[in-house]
């Protein structure tokens, strides 16, 4: 595994702890707006590794 590879199994891990946080925060009523807000970040973080990806592959 080369090192662009890395960078971006990191960001996808990230990807994957935020979906894990979001499930959570979805769990309470009162933390849904932020359950939102993370769900959201966790698909632009996840979008953006498999580009990433994508592209070093090119």
């Amino acid at each position: 595994m080369n090192r662009s590879n890395a960078l971006w199994l990191m960001f996808a891990l990230l990807g994957v702890v935020f979906l894990g946080a979001t499930a959570a925060l979805f769990a309470h009523e009162s933390s849904r707006p932020f359950g939102w807000i993370t769900l959201v970040s966790a698909v632009v973080i996840m979008a953006s590794a498999w580009l990433g990806y994508r592209r070093s592959k090119l």
